[in-house]
């Protein structure tokens, strides 16, 4: 696992150093960025995923207000 993320970091590191336009001597400022932005990511905590009344937009709130609008509407 060691390896995998050393090679993740080393990638990451050419790559922020492409564009940054190739600086001569910058090597370990564009190594540390990509260990912070790869620990960074490892302790991310992974997204909770939508709900489908989330996914559709709404809320127990937003859907109970228009339960009532819509009962209130139909007894005036």
């Amino acid at each position: 696992m060691a390896f995998e993320t050393e090679d993740h970091i080393r990638v990451r590191a050419y790559h922020l150093w492409e564009a940054s336009g190739r600086p001569e001597g910058r090597d370990r400022e564009f190594w540390e960025q990509a260990r912070k932005a790869s620990e960074g990511a490892a302790t991310a905590k992974p997204k909770r995923r939508a709900t489908h009344s989330q996914a559709a937009g709404t809320t127990a709130a937003s859907s109970s207000k228009r339960t009532r609008r819509a009962a209130k509407s139909r007894s005036d």
